[in-house]
This record gives structure tokens, sequence and C-alpha cells, in this order.
């Protein structure tokens, strides 16, 4: 579904911990219209992989869709830096490294 889109839309009212949806459609080079709550600004660059607007204003949801829309080659240019952004920030191999940091620190710590 996601890779037929132009962009994904994430309206948010409630504050995601983490935007899974976010990351999986940045990953298949979608750029991502969302609200600004939960962890949903540190997935999604405003203005460089998709917007963020603030929750309640369907009026900026609205816009953001439509620049989008409107303009295909921003929104490829929006796809591919948001895949950029989640194979740097977000892939497995990253989270990999990083909980085994965790661990080997905890063991240490231990000492």
């Amino acid at each position: 579904m996601i890779n037929g889109a132009t962009a994904v839309v994430m309206p948010s009212r409630w504050k995601e911990a983490f935007g899974n949806v976010a990351v999986e459609a940045m990953q298949m080079s979608r750029p991502i219209v969302a609200t600004r709550v939960g962890g949903l600004p540190e997935i999604v660059e405003d203005c460089v992989t998709g917007y963020l607007v603030d929750s309640e204003d369907a009026g900026k949801l609205a816009q953001a869709i439509s620049r989008l829309l409107s303009d295909p080659v921003r929104a490829w240019r929006m796809g591919k830096a948001g895949r950029a952004r989640a194979l740097d920030l977000f892939s497995f191999r990253r989270h990999v490294e990083a909980h085994e940091a965790l661990h080997l620190k905890l063991v240490q710590d231990q000492r």
C-alpha cells in the first residue's frame, strides 16, 4: 500500500513514542506529512523529508498534502532524502549496534 502512495500522511494526535509507519514509508522513499507530536519530529525532518504541522491544524495539514501532490518532483526529492535518513538513522544494523553497545556498557558497569 505504501509503495503506491505519493506521500504518507500521519495526522497523529496521540504522542507516539516512535512512528514505525513513518520510518517504513521513508525506507520506501515516500515523503511524510505528520503532526508535531511524540517522536515524529525526531523522524521527519521538516521541509527535507516531508512536512511537520501542528496537531489539530487541519488547514496546514491540507496545505502540506497539496504541496506534495502538486509538485511530484519535490515529493520525489523528499522521498529520496527520507530514504537516506531512514537508512542512516533507523536501520536494523544501527539498532543492533546501539543495543549491543548498551549491553556491553551495562555489563562493564556491573564489574
